[in-house]
């Protein structure tokens, strides 16, 4: 059903923007359209991962999203920290992955939960070899035919929570730091907690101004 569905997304999102929809040939597009066929596609790729939810102060109250062809990386983009100063240094040349055969990909993302799609060329022998690396290298987990519950880990840095289309490998250095920054600020999110009160209180001011009609 997830995979139907983020398929669903995606063939909307190409079809409004009128872009190449030929990887959705007849035998997807019965699988989309047909209630009954539920048989998942072996040549497309679904991974998952939990999220910290995005508190509404920071997207306003921005649920779901969704961006054509995310960036995975191929390294981590931090090189080195050095711990007794916490100066960290930057890789300066983090390329892009490259998966052989890749016809198309989407990331989604609702509320705390975000899914990579990933749809294979159908004659491609490279699928099981591109599955390892995606298992192997990012923080997703694969959900895979046959599983009928899985657990999520978590996985969120300071960059991807901003900018959510850019995927990081496992030993991204991102994750480090961002564990030893609440460990120096004690665990205690002063700031945070205050700014997602005001913005409690200023999303209740818009609801006063504007209410909405009685059904």
């Amino acid at each position: 059903m997830i995979q139907k569905m983020l398929l669903k997304y995606a063939y909307n999102d190409l079809r409004s923007h009128k872009w190449d929809t030929s990887f959705f040939e007849q035998e997807i597009i019965h699988y989309l359209m047909d209630i009954e066929d539920n048989i998942p596609k072996e040549n497309v790729t679904v991974l998952a991962v939990n999220i910290s939810p995005v508190p509404d102060a920071v997207f306003g109250n921005l649920k779901l999203r969704w961006c054509k062809d995310p960036i995975l990386y191929a390294n981590s983009t931090v090189r080195n920290v050095d711990y007794e100063t916490g100066q960290i240094y930057l890789n300066e040349n983090v390329e892009k992955e490259k998966f052989p055969d890749l016809r198309v990909s989407y990331l989604f993302k609702f509320n705390s939960v975000q899914f990579l799609l990933l749809c294979w060329d159908k004659s491609s022998d490279k699928i099981e070899q591109n599955n390892i690396v995606l298992e192997c290298q990012y923080p997703y987990c694969m959900l895979k035919a046959g599983n009928t519950t899985v657990t999520l880990a978590k996985c969120t840095d300071e960059f991807n929570y901003h900018h959510f289309e850019h995927i990081h490998v496992r030993w991204d250095g991102l994750f480090e730091v961002a564990v030893m920054r609440k460990y120096a600020s004690g665990g205690n999110f002063k700031y945070k907690d205050e700014y997602e009160k005001k913005w409690d209180e200023e999303e209740q001011k818009i609801i006063d101004e504007h209410p909405r009609g009685k059904r």
